[in-house]
């Protein structure tokens, strides 16, 4: 890729894009700095970095691809499935009516905060082991030591009421076993949600999604096998009920986090991390979309 292009691209977002509203509902995170704009795209032999790409935000919904990565390798397929399906949903990430109505109980897809939370469940150990383990899985597929936010994690424990009822309900149906402590269970997921990243962080997480879990020093970190499933599900599910819209405007499977971040994968070429904290309706970042869609446009990296 031109990085003279990149830029421009860049820039021209960065000008243009300026609506969108910082996320509310977790009061911490209006402690955002509205201008912050970052993007790091790595491959191989590629590196490239521009605005607020070391600036740190927490990393929200983005961690639904590791918390995923962890249920998948510890538990087969199948085992998975039965408490979470792997389908789009139509409805916001934090819904409980599909819950009620739709797919035998089971959360439509592991991206949705009930389906990410059952994934949660699915991961062995006590709950300290569970948030040792998710920790450990960031740094080693970013290369990076991974932190805490301890601010937004007490904001979001303290207003998770949504949560709590999505976690009780899924107690009350038997998604999650009947002696799962929720409280525990969502300071695990809260937790994950309230880690430090940055853009170069996702990159370098996107990387190793890229390269078949292989990260840059050539050291497997993930089977071929689960990135394919990690990386369909990101196509599928990963910008909460826009996933179809994103799919053919950009084309590059993603993640986005009511925190300002994504995380993108083109296939065999490059991972890409974008933070602007400014969101759209859906909850996802405005600058990163059209920086997705204008970069995919100018390089052809639409996987369809």
């Amino acid at each position: 890729m031109d990085k003279k292009i990149i830029e421009e691209i860049f820039e021209k977002v960065k000008k243009e894009k300026t609506g969108g509203a910082l996320a509310s509902y977790i009061p911490e995170l209006k402690a955002q700095n509205p201008d912050d704009f970052g993007v790091s795209i790595v491959g191989d032999n590629f590196s490239y970095e521009i605005g607020n790409s070391r600036n740190p935000f927490t990393v929200q919904s983005v961690s639904k691809v590791v918390i995923l990565a962890l249920a998948l390798d510890e538990n087969t397929f199948e085992e998975v499935e039965d408490k979470i399906s792997f389908e789009p949903s139509s409805n916001p990430f934090n819904s409980i009516k599909d819950l009620e109505i739709k797919n035998a109980n089971r959360p439509l897809n592991p991206f949705i905060n009930a389906g990410a939370i059952a994934t949660t469940s699915l991961i062995k150990g006590s709950y300290n082991e569970k948030f040792e383990k998710i920790v450990n899985l960031f740094e080693k597929l970013s290369g990076e030591e991974i932190n805490l936010n301890e601010k937004v994690f007490r904001s979001e424990k303290k207003t998770g009421d949504r949560n709590r009822a999505l976690a009780y309900y899924m107690k009350s149906t038997s998604i999650l076993d009947l002696d799962e402590n929720i409280e525990k269970l969502l300071d695990v997921y809260f937790k994950t949600c309230s880690l430090s990243v940055n853009s170069y962080i996702l990159s370098k997480i996107g990387y190793v999604l890229s390269n078949s879990g292989f990260n840059q020093s050539g050291e497997k970190i993930l089977s071929s096998k689960l990135v394919k499933t990690l990386v369909a599900t990101m196509a599928l599910c990963g910008m909460y009920d826009e996933s179809g819209k994103t799919s053919i405007q950009i084309g590059i499977p993603s993640k986005s986090g009511v925190g300002g971040g994504v995380l993108s994968v083109v296939p065999n070429k490059y991972g890409i991390g974008l933070y602007s904290p400014l969101l759209n309706e859906k909850g996802s970042s405005i600058k990163s979309f059209e920086f997705l869609k204008e970069l995919s446009g100018k390089f052809d990296l639409s996987i369809y």
